[in-house]
């Protein structure tokens, strides 16, 4: 077993040797990881040229001894609509031959949501395994409406959905990964950090290794509120300044109001404001004072 294969073995990085061959680089080696990851054995790799399998790669990138480039995948079997890499290199002291080490990420889900971050206005945003287990969550709004202190990453993402969503939120996956697209639907939450069920409207993708295998969900949430109507002032507050991408600052900016007051009415401390204040705020916020402070 050589080194390489060791730490393979130890390290579930997708890795991946190259040397120069003539006048080209060519595949001398590669993890697993990194055989599931492009959809091709290690036997198939082996001679082939980096250009083969990534698109835009150009054997004079490696005259620098490192760096990262992103790419798209050429793939050889059935698989999401488009795999993108992040490659980093560095070059192998003391190799028989110029060699380099070749490491792979799958940035297709991050990419997903940066590029639709750019069209629509993306509350949160995350990645799920297979399995629905959440391995990143972003709140994308300037004052977190969910407390950082709630764990969330390593939890399902169904142990945060109302149990009656079960059934069609999984008809709806099952269809997006059959079709393998994005599909958007609105569910109903369970009681967010003790506070408040919300109405999410998510968009949601699946993305698959090159072996056309199911790798991975992104999410991201467009639009959120509160479910039930005996929902707090400052949570439906909350609520409504994450929906419109609003901070303190900034609607303290835009109202006159000082920042002390609308952390106050955010926080609870004062129940209900002047009226002037409460007719100020919506207005910004783009709903009635009554939707806000019914009483």
């Amino acid at each position: 077993m050589t080194v390489f294969d060791s730490i393979s073995q130890i390290i579930h990085t997708p890795m991946a040797v190259i040397y120069r061959k003539g006048d080209h680089l060519q595949f001398q080696c590669a993890s697993p990881s990194f055989t599931r990851l492009v959809g091709c054995s290690e036997a198939e790799l082996i001679g082939t040229l980096p250009g083969q399998l990534f698109a835009a790669w150009n054997d004079s990138i490696c005259f620098k001894n490192q760096g990262t480039i992103s790419c798209c995948l050429n793939h050889h079997k059935p698989a999401s609509p488009a795999i993108q890499l992040q490659l980093t290199w560095q070059f192998i002291e003391d190799a028989e031959q110029p060699s380099y080490l070749i490491i792979a990420e799958d940035i297709s889900a991050k990419s997903w949501i940066n590029q639709l971050s750019k069209s629509h206005k993306v509350l949160i945003s995350g990645v799920t395994s297979p399995d629905f287990i959440i391995q990143q969550m972003n709140q994308n709004y300037p004052l977190p409406m969910i407390s950082g202190d709630l764990p969330v990453e390593r939890q399902s993402a169904f142990s945060f959905i109302e149990e009656s969503e079960t059934d069609h939120m999984m008809r709806v996956i099952e269809q997006a990964v059959n079709r393998k697209q994005a599909e958007s639907l609105i569910v109903r939450t369970n009681i967010i950090a003790n506070v408040c069920k919300l109405e999410v409207h998510v968009t949601f993708c699946p993305f698959f290794n090159g072996d056309g295998r199911l790798e991975q969900y992104a999410f991201v949430v467009t639009d959120l509120r509160p479910l039930t109507e005996k929902t707090s002032p400052s949570v439906t507050l909350k609520v409504l300044m994450a929906r419109n991408n609003i901070s303190t600052q900034q609607l303290s900016d835009m109202t006159g109001i000082s920042q002390q007051t609308i952390s106050k009415l955010r926080n609870g401390k004062i129940r209900k404001p002047q009226r002037l204040t409460a007719e100020l705020i919506a207005a910004e916020l783009l709903v009635a004072p009554r939707q806000i402070w019914p009483d």
